[in-house]
């Protein structure tokens, strides 16, 4: 999957991007810790405003949104004994640290498919089929990995 990361523009200009995010061996035996793992996704449809593309324009801004939103919302229920993955680069810190030769300000949110996680993959299993380069709809999805057990629906939309 890192192999799929060496085209993007992040490809080494981020702490949470390959080569610096988790190799499969080093994620292995971080999620070997946790009991307990939950897929969040938000669901991002194609709108046309006066503006622009609202998908192609603003994916990033809902990325961080869903982020952002996870630190923020689960955080009490996880009492900081919880790993966060994202989709796609971090985005805590703009620009990253190591653009300028600095370490990590932060801990960064590692990229789920730059740890070898196939999202497409996971998806579909799930019953949600990924377009390459969305036309539709387009997803931003991250992994809650946890010792407790959240109580409550199976799924919860999160809106921006």
């Amino acid at each position: 999957m890192r192999e799929y990361c060496k085209p993007c523009p992040n490809f080494n200009r981020n702490w949470s991007c390959p080569p610096s995010s988790y190799t499969a061996v080093r994620l292995r035996d971080k999620l070997s810790m946790y009991a307990h793992f939950y897929l969040v996704y938000i669901k991002i449809p194609n709108q046309k405003t006066p503006l622009g593309n609202m998908l192609f324009d603003n994916s990033r801004w809902y990325g961080t949104k869903l982020k952002s939103r996870l630190y923020k919302e689960l955080k009490p229920y996880f009492n900081n004994e919880r790993f966060i993955l994202g989709g796609g680069a971090c985005g805590k810190c703009r620009p990253c640290n190591k653009k300028k030769g600095l370490p990590c300000a932060d801990t960064p949110l590692m990229a789920m498919e730059s740890c070898g996680i196939n999202v497409f993959e996971t998806m579909a299993r799930i019953g949600i089929v990924l377009e390459h380069k969305p036309l539709k709809v387009a997803y931003q999805v991250g992994l809650i990995c946890t010792n407790h057990v959240i109580h409550g629906k199976k799924q919860k939309q999160l809106v921006p």
